[in-house]
């Protein structure tokens, strides 16, 4: 999902690590890491919360590694009039 991509690299900038969003997702929602397989999506009995829930980690499997510390760092510079391009 789109919004749940946004939320990711928002959380990423904000130098958090993006991952922590995924794990409060599978808290919140009881999933119990449960992000269902191609042998359940085909029967139909993955649930909508457990195919988000498999998104959002293959998005944060995009990410770079350490883009938390990276984004921190960049924000803080951003943040004294340093201005750095992606």
């Amino acid at each position: 999902m789109e919004a749940d991509r946004v939320g990711l690299e928002l959380t990423a900038l904000a130098g958090y690590k993006p991952d922590a969003l995924a794990d409060f997702y599978d808290r919140i929602t009881n999933n119990q890491g449960k992000t269902g397989t191609w042998f359940t999506d085909l029967f139909g009995v993955t649930t909508k919360s457990s195919k988000r829930l498999r998104e959002m980690e293959k998005t944060l499997r995009q990410f770079p590694a350490g883009c938390a510390q990276t984004a921190s760092r960049v924000l803080r510079s951003s943040m004294r009039g340093n201005r750095r391009s992606w």
